[in-house]
């Protein structure tokens, strides 16, 4: 299907771009809509881009309008040559990261959208600007907590209790309802929606609500609206883990270098808990602490959702299989670190204890967890963690399978430890107007990779998601192993 485009006048388009309104004043059926009705000042992104920013006021619980209010905060980056054409808006993952934050820095990987599409970027409620749901953090990195996956109580009811907030209205439904009123507050008759990781359940989830303002999708890294985090995470863990073995044995230069690495992956997996001393990545002080099996598989996956990472994964077993588990333990933590400290963790557990963990029967975590590593380790964390958190109601019908044929591009990583391949094909199902593209060697997340902005751009263009030439993204290779800690051996 080809979408139809509308051009105002050019003078009128500088004009309206030095006033700082070029955010899509001119509806793309070629009818006038009225000046976006908002207040905007300059402001600049975490990477330094500038933008133009605002903030809205919505009720916090919308059935109870004289209620408390909430804040949400917007940025919007004008196209460089504004065409009236639907703006693209970058939905952020966790749940609980702020899209400012998690795109700011990265627009750079959307070159070819800022072409002639306004980018905007909202803060979903409860992260962010818009009222962030955090918790309190310790400021040193505690490697025993990093590996433990202990659950804190008093700490998470202190967080619960802490808040001002309810944290009933801080779900998937309510961030949808905020998205469509501030997209009609800035003027948008359409938008074209990039969700990735949980921003894919945001923007399915929108596509169902709101059919008549979505131009198009672009879903990266599926985690539907029937997903149920955690359930899945150990079997498709297990999957990036083991591709990731016969890889290196694929190639000859990992291959000869780590002869045993499938071997010293078992190993390590089935080690029994005991102490174990290693250099503090930060401090450089030597600390013990206990460390098992799966705590060092649970860092294995999280270096397995950036490829880049995932190769340092065969030495760094290596090593920890010889006795020294600090590169493993360092490498794991820090990257945990860095992404906890990006999520707002209050928003996180009111969309998980109220869309997912609820739905995770006994006898389905046993069947999805069986014959992995990691077991139920991530399941009984978060049903821990959840009964000192509220569960929120959620819409009839939310969690089944969203049906729509609004333009769709779903994107997977053929090695992406959470959300695999599998996940696309699931929500493909109920997307008529939907294409799947898989790309080889990429982990969690494919908006970002080069080339990755020019296949978008061809599909905000022309909606013909089956049409797109995306032979840049499908030629990809998994990067090469790092043989030592000087880097990989290539073309020897």
């Amino acid at each position: 299907m080809v979408v139809a485009r509308c051009y105002p006048p050019r003078r009128m388009q500088a004009r309206l771009f030095a006033l700082g309104l070029a955010v899509g004043i001119t509806a793309c059926d070629g009818g006038s809509l009225d000046a976006p009705r908002v207040a905007f000042e300059d402001c600049h992104l975490s990477g330094g881009e500038p933008a133009r920013c605002a903030s809205f006021e919505v009720a916090e619980n919308p059935d109870e309008p004289q209620g408390r209010t909430l804040s949400l905060s917007v940025a919007v980056v004008p196209a460089r040559e504004p065409e009236a054409r639907p703006p693209v808006v970058l939905i952020a993952g966790g749940p609980g990261q702020a899209s400012q934050s998690a795109y700011g820095a990265a627009l750079s990987a959307f070159e070819a959208l800022r072409q002639h599409h306004d980018i905007v970027l909202l803060d979903q409620r409860g992260t962010g600007k818009s009222g962030a749901l955090r918790c309190e953090d310790t400021a040193v990195l505690d490697l025993a907590d990093a590996v433990s996956m202990k659950v804190d109580a008093q700490r998470l009811l202190a967080c619960r209790d802490g808040q001002d907030a309810d944290l009933t209205q801080y779900t998937t439904a309510r961030a949808v309802e905020d998205l469509d009123h501030v997209l009609g507050q800035l003027g948008y008759a359409k938008a074209h929606l990039v969700g990735a990781s949980y921003g894919t359940r945001v923007a399915l989830a929108f596509a169902r609500a709101h059919p008549q303002r979505t131009a198009s999708i672009v879903i990266d890294g599926v985690a539907p609206v029937d997903f149920a985090m955690p359930l899945s995470f150990a079997k498709d863990a297990q999957a990036a883990l083991e591709a990731m073995v016969d890889d290196c044995e694929a190639d000859a230069a990992c291959a000869a270098a780590f002869p045993t690495l499938g071997v010293d992956v078992r190993e390590i997996a089935s080690k029994p808990a005991a102490d174990v001393t290693v250099r503090h990545p930060r401090t450089g002080a030597d600390e013990s602490l206990e460390l098992s099996g799966r705590a060092l598989v649970a860092g294995m996956r999280s270096m397995l959702y950036a490829p880049e990472l995932a190769s340092l994964l065969p030495l760094s077993v290596t090593s920890a299989s010889a006795g020294d588990f600090g590169p493993l333990v360092a490498q794991a933590a820090l990257l945990g670190d860095g992404i906890g400290g990006s999520l707002s963790e209050g928003m996180f557990l009111s969309v998980v204890c109220a869309e997912d963990v609820p739905f995770i029967t006994d006898e389905r975590a046993a069947d999805e967890t069986a014959d992995t590593v990691l077991g139920m380790m991530f399941v009984e964390h978060l049903r821990a963690s959840c009964e000192h958190w509220v569960r929120a109601p959620i819409p009839d019908g939310f969690r089944e399978p969203v049906v729509s044929d609004v333009p769709a591009l779903v994107l997977s990583g053929a090695i992406d430890p959470v959300t695999p391949p599998r996940w696309g094909e699931h929500a493909l199902a109920g997307l008529s107007n939907g294409r799947h593209i898989v790309v080889p060697g990429a982990g969690h997340g494919i908006t970002t990779l080069p080339c990755a902005d020019e296949v978008l751009a061809e599909f905000f263009a022309t909606g013909d998601a089956r049409g797109v030439d995306a032979s840049c993204l499908e030629s990809r290779t998994r990067p090469p192993f790092f043989i030592d800690f000087a880097g990989p051996k290539v073309n020897q």
